[in-house]
């Protein structure tokens, strides 16, 4: 099985105006409190914004975006990282997939960049066939960046990342947005 850091990169153009370029980080538990997404918030360049919830579902996170974070002003950067608690107990992925597809769509029409992190590889048969469906979001504008397998990244629950596999995740995501930032004549700095 190969796990996935799924990246859409999708571009509008969005200016500056605070000097920080804004981003949004929607998720469950895996992107709540002291998780891969801290070092984010060390950037003096960013003003990051992380609205998670434990145990929340995709339906959560798309109701959460379309209703309170797009308007009026929309983030240069949204990070998506949810879906197991849809389908960890072996839940229809239908939804979640279906769930993701709108929250990129609003992405897409709102924000400058979308981010969508897949996860770590791991041994529910119905997450990891949700990561593969992720995957397949490929015509939509999908870059794959090749990500974790579990190496020791998970805990012994087999889904919550341990200190070393929040930091794995976190470089990946880093990376990425550096690069966006790095490309972006507007984001660019």
């Amino acid at each position: 099985m190969v796990n996935i850091l799924l990246v859409i990169l999708l571009w509008c153009n969005v200016g500056i105006p605070n000097g920080k370029i804004d981003i949004l980080l929607i998720g469950d538990s895996l992107s709540h409190r002291w998780s891969w997404s801290d070092g984010l918030y060390r950037e003096s360049d960013f003003n990051v914004t992380r609205i998670t919830k434990i145990g929340s579902t995709t339906d959560w996170g798309y109701d959460k975006l379309r209703t309170e974070y797009i308007n009026p002003y929309p983030p240069h950067i949204l990070i998506l990282y949810m879906g197991a608690n849809d389908v960890w107990g072996g839940g229809d992925i239908r939804t979640p997939i279906k769930r993701m597809r709108e929250m990129i769509r609003l992405g897409n029409l709102n924000c400058g960049w979308v981010i969508l992190v897949s996860g770590v590889e791991t041994k529910n048969l119905n997450y990891t066939v949700y990561q593969s469906h992720l995957e397949k979001l490929r015509g939509w504008g999908v870059w794959i960046i090749p990500t974790l397998s579990n190496g020791g990244y998970l805990r012994s629950d087999g889904i919550h990342l341990t200190p070393m596999g929040n930091e794995a995740i976190g470089n990946e995501v880093m990376s990425t947005v550096r690069w966006i930032v790095k490309v972006n004549p507007i984001l660019g700095y």
